[in-house]
């Protein structure tokens, strides 16, 4: 678990980043090891968009000076912010099924929320951006005399949700890909016999 944060020099560009990342294995035989593992971000970020000069010409007499003194120059959002939230869940067999082979599987989830937000300047922007990712991924190999095997594969789904003030938008999309290898090594066990 760490924490970072940042306290604001000008307004509004304070930070704060939580982070948690955990991992559990397990051996449940020789041949068979599971990994879990769990990763979690939450991140508070002031977005304040630079100094306003335009502004701080008007109100200060020395606007080059001024514009290095935090608590003198305005800022062009003093209350924009962006929120971010993500869990990503994971769990991994690595496992060998039968002698001269090699299984590596995985699942996964991933969550991840976006929320931009400036409600007390002149423009109201409200804009949040989720986002679900799931999968799988399977790498396969197998080496039987003068002949390996090897088989990849994985498929992903994502779903995005957009709201904002100008109205909700949703997508999706599914992928998914197989490949196969096969390999023949003749010279190489003719010469070891």
């Amino acid at each position: 678990v760490t924490n970072r944060s940042k306290d604001e020099t000008y307004v509004n560009t304070d930070l704060s980043l939580w982070q948690v990342n955990t991992k559990l294995k397990y051996f449940l035989s020789n041949s068979i090891n599971i990994t879990g593992s769990y990763y979690f971000v939450s991140s508070k970020q002031g977005l304040n968009g630079g100094v306003d000069y335009d502004s701080l010409t008007k109100i200060s007499d020395n606007p080059a000076s001024d514009l290095y003194e935090p608590f003198v120059a305005p800022v062009v959002y003093p209350s924009r912010t962006l929120d971010a939230t993500q869990h990503n869940f994971r769990l991994r067999t690595m496992a060998k099924p039968f002698d001269d082979s090699r299984l590596d599987f995985s699942v996964y989830y991933r969550y991840g929320l976006d929320e931009l937000s400036d409600f007390q300047d002149s423009v109201t922007i409200n804009r949040d951006e989720k986002n679900k990712k799931y999968g799988a991924f399977l790498n396969f190999y197998y080496g039987f005399d003068y002949i390996t095997l090897q088989v990849l594969g994985d498929y992903q789904k994502i779903k995005t949700d957009v709201h904002n003030n100008y109205g909700d938008s949703n997508s999706e999309d599914e992928r998914y890909s197989i490949a196969g290898l096969i390999s023949l090594h003749t010279l190489d066990k003719s010469l070891k016999l």
